[in-house]
């Protein structure tokens, strides 16, 4: 989960029409895949390859009706209006090295540096060009 502050706004077209809307959050969904090249007493390096989709919410809500419907026991459950989410949905690429250092009785400090990139103007809705490219820097705990 990352929490989107001091963005600016986006252009989306939603229902044929111009919005201005501002994300407030962006969920990751995804995983990443690493391989340990070095392991000695004191230090561990893991490059690793992320993939995932990114769903970024618009703050847009609507409306959709549902019909009634049978589940597989038989029982009936009735249609109507619920609301949804409109979020842009995109795909998360990246890469990432994580560096490992011991501190003692197996327990690590670990920092890991990541590049990412994630075509947020991919989709057809989104009006203006977002800025695809991206690093981050991480600080974990290993047990």
């Amino acid at each position: 989960m990352r929490i989107n502050s001091n963005d600016r706004n986006i252009d989306y077209n939603y229902d044929g029409s111009n919005v201005s809307v501002n994300s407030s959050a962006t969920a990751f969904m995804g995983g990443a895949v690493g391989y340990k090249v070095f392991d000695n007493d004191k230090c561990i390096l893991i490059p690793k390859g992320i993939l995932g989709i990114d769903i970024t919410d618009t703050g847009i809500t609507e409306s959709a009706y549902s019909s009634g419907y049978y589940d597989p026991d038989g029982y009936y459950y009735d249609g109507g209006y619920t609301d949804r989410m409109v979020t842009i949905n995109n795909v998360h690429l990246g890469l990432g090295l994580a560096s490992l250092f011991r501190m003692k009785n197996q327990k690590y400090i670990g920092f890991e540096l990541g590049y990412h990139y994630a075509p947020y103007d991919a989709s057809s809705k989104v009006l203006i060009p977002i800025q695809a490219n991206y690093g981050s820097l991480e600080l974990f705990f290993r047990f």
